[in-house]
């Protein structure tokens, strides 16, 4: 079976004859959908996602480049490969059809061997994309992931209002000295997926893991007004997370983890940094810093959450805090 044999194949025209032509030339290799006008091709896409649209230009009420248009400018159709298969031969059209978000443009009458060879190479681009797409969202968040890879993240930095979520593992040094590599690579990675996930939930981002410590941030790099809330939120997640995660740890060789949560927000300065063969999304400044320092003061506490002044200034939801004497924190 070939690996293309379960992608679909969505032909978009207003002529039987066409479809027909389209079809006989790729139904041995692909599931092939039909449409006939634009506003049917627009309502099937929603429900059956095709793999390549082959779109023909003149159609009747809707022609190509608005149906393109409207599937670019939709977040879950716009990384779909589009095919303009049309009689408009004009060098204008073509170059038209392209600048909107076409992969490839076939003029009329076309050659079945050469649709065949357009279909198959582009297909093979996607899968290849996919397949970065994937290997980067394990090193990334899959948002950050597809946002750097789609060029649509300020490589020159942007300053940006977020919260900064510091986790730092206690207890897990001394742990690791007493046990066999394998059990304490088991527990820090059932710890920080464990931890990630709830991060994830809130829509936090993990930028980094460092030794026992995660590193974190809400509010970017999409912009969302509530990220101290949903910060404090994630946190308070964790803290019941780490208590299930030491319940099921429990054995002679085990004690109880705790952990520092430190919280801060304000401005820092995002974008991507790094070689040219190696880069990633971070976050810079004060900001960052103050997060950090606010965590390992849960220590002098005595505390597994710490959040800062200006983290409490914009919380819009009662999280039944208790107020501790000024401290002040260096950057």
């Amino acid at each position: 079976m070939s690996e293309f044999s379960n992608m679909r194949i969505m032909v978009v025209d207003d002529t039987e004859a066409n479809i027909d032509i389209l079809v006989e030339t790729l139904a041995d290799d692909y599931k092939v959908s039909v449409a006939m006008d634009g506003e049917s091709a627009l309502e099937d896409i929603k429900t059956r996602r095709p793999d390549l649209i082959l779109l023909d230009v003149m159609m009747p009420d809707m022609d190509g480049y608005e149906v393109c248009r409207r599937l670019k400018a939709d977040p879950q159709t716009r990384d779909i490969p589009i095919i303009f298969v049309t009689a408009k031969s004009d060098e204008s059209d073509e170059t038209k059809g392209l600048e909107i978000g076409a992969v490839d443009y076939i003029t009329k009458p076309f050659s079945p061997p050469i649709i065949q060879a357009r279909v198959k190479t582009h297909l093979t681009l996607k899968m290849m994309r996919q397949k970065v797409e994937d290997a980067f969202g394990r090193h990334v968040h899959p948002s950050v992931a597809e946002l750097i890879l789609s060029d649509r993240i300020k490589m020159d930095g942007e300053m940006i209002n977020v919260t900064l979520l510091f986790s730092d593992l206690r207890n897990f040094t001394s742990f690791a000295e007493q046990n066999h590599p394998q059990v304490v690579f088991a527990r820090i990675n059932e710890y920080y997926s464990s931890m990630t996930d709830i991060i994830h939930r809130f829509d936090g981002v993990v930028l980094q893991y460092v030794g026992d410590e995660i590193e974190a941030v809400f509010g970017a790099p999409f912009q969302d007004d509530h990220h101290p809330d949903k910060a404090v939120q994630a946190a308070l997640k964790m803290r019941r997370a780490l208590t299930e995660l030491n319940a099921r740890f429990q054995g002679p060789e085990q004690f109880p983890f705790r952990h520092g949560i430190g919280i801060h927000s304000g401005p820092a300065l995002a974008g991507v940094v790094g070689s040219t063969e190696r880069q990633t999304y971070c976050l810079v400044g004060d900001t960052v810093n103050v997060a950090s320092r606010v965590a390992d003061l849960c220590k002098k506490f005595d505390t597994d959450i710490l959040i800062s002044h200006q983290t409490h200034q914009h919380l819009t939801q009662d999280h039944n805090l208790i107020s501790l004497p000024p401290t002040r924190v260096p950057c």
